[in-house]
This record gives C-alpha cells, sequence and structure tokens, in this order.
C-alpha cells in the first residue's frame, strides 16, 4: 500500500510540478522523498535576499554615514523651525542656522541628489519620511538660499522681539507713572528707536550679506508716538509742590551733581530737617535730606522730577563734613515744564 501511494504522488508532482505533503513524507517538486523520524528537525527554506536598486543602495550609504545623517536633520530642522510670533532668543536660532551655514558638509550629497543618484529610492522610513532622498533632495540643493531665507526671518524676529520689550516699559511707564532717566538725557525719535533695535539685528543681516530691511524698524514709528502720547499724559496730570525750607549748600551740591546729565530748572528741597543714620550700635554715621530735581527733557517734550538725596559724613563732637554726597536716582514723575 505505502509502495503504491508513493508511486501515485510521484506521478501527480512529476505532471503538475507541485509539492505534496503527506504526514511523515516530504516530496520535492520534481520528485524525491524524505520520512521523519523521531527526534529529526526539518528546516525552512531560507528565504530570497532583498534586492536593492543602486539609487537605494546609494542613499542608504548616505545614512549610514552618522555625520551626515546628523546634517540632514539639521538642515531639516533649521528650515521647519521659522519664528513664530513672540518668539523668544531669536538671535540663538539665527547664530545656530549661520553656524550651520560655515560648516556644512553636505556638498557631496547635494551633488549626489543633481545627479538623480538617488532618485527612487526606495527605503522604508515610516518615522522620518521627509529624509527619504526624493523629499529632502531639493533642500539640501538650494540649502544655502533657504537657510539664509531663514536668517532673514529670524532677523527679522530679533527686531520685533526688541519692539516688544520697548513696548513692554511703556506699558511699564503708563501703569506706574514714571519713566527712566535715559529718556531725559537723549533726544527720543522714532529714528533713534530704529538705530536702536537696528543693533541688535545688524550682525544677524550681515553674516548673509544684508542690511537690515526697513520694514522690519517700521514698528518704531507707531511706538515712539505712543510713548510721547502716554508721557505727554502724565506730565499734564503731574504736579510740583511747594519746596521744604530751603538749604543752599545741599542745593547747590545736588545741582552740581545732576548738571552733569540734565538740563536742571531747580531743586526742591523735600525735608527741611536732617535725618540721622546709626548703624547697629547706635553709633551716628552720618545725616541726609531727600530732595526732587526739576530737569527737562533732552528734546524739550516735557520735564521730570527726579528724586535725589545729600548727605554728610559724621565726624566727631557733634559736627559733619563741609562735604556733600549725593546719591543720584534712575527714575522721575513727568510734568508740565513750568
Amino acid at each position: 500500500m505505502k509502495q503504491r501511494l508513493v508511486v501515485t504522488l510521484t506521478f501527480i508532482v512529476a505532471t503538475t510540478g507541485c509539492a505534496i505533503r503527506v504526514p511523515g513524507i516530504s516530496l520535492g517538486a520534481f520528485g524525491g522523498s524524505s520520512a521523519s523520524s523521531a527526534g529529526s528537525s526539518s528546516s525552512s527554506p531560507s528565504e530570497a535576499p532583498i534586492l536593492e536598486s543602486a539609487s537605494t543602495k546609494a542613499w542608504r550609504a548616505v545614512l549610514d554615514n552618522r555625520q551626515l545623517e546628523e546634517q540632514l536633520t539639521q538642515l531639516h530642522e533649521y528650515l521647519e523651525d521659522g519664528p513664530k510670533e513672540g518668539s523668544t532668543s531669536p538671535d540663538q536660532h539665527a547664530e545656530w542656522i549661520i553656524k550651520f551655514l560655515k560648516n556644512d558638509k553636505l556638498a557631496e550629497v547635494a551633488a549626489g541628489c543633481k545627479a538623480g543618484t538617488y532618485k527612487g529610492e526606495t527605503l522604508t522610513l515610516e518615522r522620518r519620511k521627509w529624509l527619504k532622498a526624493d523629499a529632502i533632495c531639493p533642500s539640501v540643493v538650494d540649502r544655502e538660499a533657504l537657510l539664509k531665507k531663514q536668517v532673514h526671518a529670524w532677523g527679522v524676529a530679533i527686531c520685533d522681539r526688541s519692539f516688544w520689550e520697548i513696548g513692554t516699559r511703556i506699558d511699564r511707564i503708563e501703569k506706574e507713572g514714571k519713566v527712566s532717566t535715559g529718556l531725559l538725557e537723549e533726544a527720543q525719535s522714532a529714528q533713534k528707536m530704529k538705530d536702536y533695535v537696528a543693533s541688535f539685528a545688524k550682525k544677524t543681516f550681515e553674516a548673509i550679506g544684508e542690511q537690515v530691511p526697513p520694514e522690519a524698524l517700521a514698528k518704531a514709528d507707531d511706538l515712539t508716538k505712543r510713548r510721547q502720547d502716554v508721557i505727554a499724559k502724565l506730565a499734564v496730570a503731574g504736579k510740583i509742590d511747594r519746596t521744604a525750607k530751603a538749604d543752599a549748600g545741599a542745593e547747590k551740591a545736588i545741582r552740581e551733581v545732576y548738571a552733569r546729565r540734565f538740563d536742571v530748572k531747580s531743586v526742591i528741597m523735600r525735608d527741611g530737617d536732617w535725618k540721622v543714620v546709626r548703624n547697629d550700635f547706635g553709633v551716628l554715621l552720618r545725616h541726609y535730606k531727600n530732595a526732587d530735581v526739576l530737569v527737562k527733557a533732552k528734546d524739550g517734550s516735557f520735564c521730570a522730577l527726579v528724586p535725589a538725596s545729600v548727605g554728610q559724613q559724621y565726624e566727631d563732637m557733634g559736627k559733619y563734613s563741609n562735604a556733600y554726597g549725593v546719591d543720584e536716582f534712575i527714575e522721575g514723575w513727568p510734568v508740565k515744564c513750568p
């Protein structure tokens, strides 16, 4: 019976070319049999090797180079990560891209992209499809122009960030009712604000052979007007109180110090009597008086009351030094000039 079965199966295989399996018997496509026995193991046929195209092999070689893969990843990140409103540290982003431009190592890859070496590669890159040759080659070929465009965008973001900071300072002026003495020392204008903001972005634009574009500085016009309006409103509401008991020596000392920086109109003493300062052991150290200095802004648009403190060191036997020390302050309250 067994012999008859073998003969029949052999005939079927020979005529159909199909492999047939029966319990205990293994037949190849062209006949031949081997009976399995207890304790023996059968091995499955080896898989056929995956054949890759020349373009796929070439691109695989690129990705196997860790340095090149890192460069491609950086290139993709720099081109995708553009500035958004309120971007922080835009100067750092610009510096990173500029540094990448100067140390670019993708020239060989770009040459392969132009020559079509990687065209049609078929690597499976589910998580990073952008790393496929056909997807990233356009960026590699035009990387210099594209990266310079990104640097330009981050340069504009540097200007926007500076204008945002100026805007917050104007908000503070409006809220607290006082200005920094820096606004009093120099004439303020839209052009001055533009020059100030441009100074932060200048090196970024110069790195790509450009000048700071005028449109990136346009916000200075509106911000300058807004600051002027806020200060003018505060000045109208500001009051100049009467002076306390005059002190010619203290007033002169204060005027001399403040006149180095400001157009001083008057010194208004706020304390009629000296206030004493002692250390933790009760030892007398000095005495002082407070005052306000009425100064005129450099551009003449308003005045401000800037605080001052004048004092004398204690010497001995109830006597104080003849010399005055003056403490200057960095903020003042806008008022209308008398």
